[in-house]
């Protein structure tokens, strides 16, 4: 069973990554990790206070949940297992272990999506998705006319994928 990687910015849009990934790849059940890529802080108190599940929580809004559970269900025959991840490195080799410690088989990158980063913290991982050794697919979106559409669930069923 493949393990696929796919950056998040717990925006809805970035979900048309998934989507164009599940529509490439449908002959097997996958593992599925969406990424988000934060810097943690210098402060032992905010270190010992630090719960994963509480800081991905309040990342994602009801909309995102919503949207991903639309595709989880749409995609049910296809999806083994899902998780988030963070990813809290600054360097190729720490994202390399990253990988290697998830057991991860292949890369998904959005092409034409800029993330966007509103945590104070967070960073972009496309420079160390684009620079990993896995082999790497690039999914290619089209937003089109459907801007008024951003941040809604319907976003995800009108835009159309070209991979």
């Amino acid at each position: 069973m493949k393990t696929i990687l796919i950056p998040t910015d717990f925006t809805i849009e970035s979900l048309n990554t998934v989507k164009g990934a599940f529509k490439r790849d449908s002959q097997e059940k996958v593992n599925l990790i969406l990424l988000y890529a934060i810097g943690m802080s210098d402060s032992i108190t905010d270190l010992l206070f630090f719960s994963k599940e509480k800081f991905i929580a309040s990342q994602q809004s009801g909309k995102f949940a919503e949207a991903f559970q639309i595709l989880q269900n749409t995609y049910d025959s296809q999806i083994n297992s899902f998780r988030v991840e963070l990813f809290s490195g600054y360097t190729q080799n720490a994202f390399a272990n990253f990988l290697e410690a998830n057991q991860v088989d292949e890369v998904f990158i959005p092409k034409d999506y800029t993330l966007k980063l509103q945590h104070k913290r967070s960073f972009n991982p496309l420079p160390f998705l684009k620079k990993c050794k896995l082999p790497k697919t690039e999914i290619s979106w089209n937003e089109g006319p459907f801007v008024h559409e951003k941040d809604h669930v319907s976003e995800l069923f009108l835009v159309s994928n070209h991979a």
